[in-house]
């Protein structure tokens, strides 16, 4: 049997940053974890996920800014719209908090998991080689990863959050652990622009 082709789509549920990817296998295999996905914005978008401090996020370039400042003046300008726009923003910080509450299941799951030894070493190992380029750039500052029997965790510290949702938005998401079914990261607010953890859950 032709080994599974590996995709991911990076979910944006309603401008929320839920990294949630969806990989392709055979037909007979079980279905994966819900897939969501954004046609609203392009790929690469880097998403502010509903509230983080601004300040934090002191890499936004100055597109990114306008194009946010003129959304902003049509909807002023709209007021029979601004109801509807204020009942959006809290379904996407009520997603947002979903999402982040999944994630925590999510990882305390994989802590009850025990440990299949072999397959255990060969993806941690194969999913520090993916990182290792990152590393060396300085994308990174430092990263730990535990793989069990059906998942892996890895947590990826970024100089900042705003490197993060870079990484969220890249290429380099898409090829971490090609060989695996599913990934899931949704982005906790940051508590300052220094360092920040990201974690990752990564299924078998």
């Amino acid at each position: 049997m032709r080994p599974p082709i590996a995709t991911i789509a990076v979910g944006v549920l309603a401008g929320i940053i839920g990294a949630i990817g969806a990989r392709q296998w055979p037909a007979d295999a079980p279905p994966a974890a819900a897939t969501v996905s954004s046609t609203h914005e392009p790929p690469g978008a880097r998403i502010i996920p509903p509230g983080w401090d601004r300040r934090y996020v002191d890499r936004l370039t100055a597109l990114e800014d306008r194009v946010r400042a003129l959304g902003t003046s049509e909807r002023i300008g709209a007021p029979a719209e601004a109801g509807s726009g204020s009942v959006r923003a809290l379904d996407r910080e009520a997603r947002y908090h979903r999402e982040l509450e999944h994630q925590r299941t999510r990882v305390e799951g994989h802590a009850g998991e025990a440990v299949d030894p072999a397959w255990s070493r060969a993806q941690t190992d194969a999913l520090r080689s993916d990182l290792a380029p990152m590393l060396a750039r300085g994308e990174l500052v430092a990263e730990n990863v535990d793989c069990r029997s059906k998942t892996c965790v890895a947590t990826l510290t970024f100089p900042s959050p705003a490197d993060a949702l870079t990484f969220l938005a890249s290429r380099s998401l898409r090829l971490l652990g090609r060989e695996l079914r599913g990934l899931t990261a949704t982005p906790p607010p940051p508590s300052s622009g220094g360092a920040y953890d990201l974690t990752l859950v990564l299924d078998r």
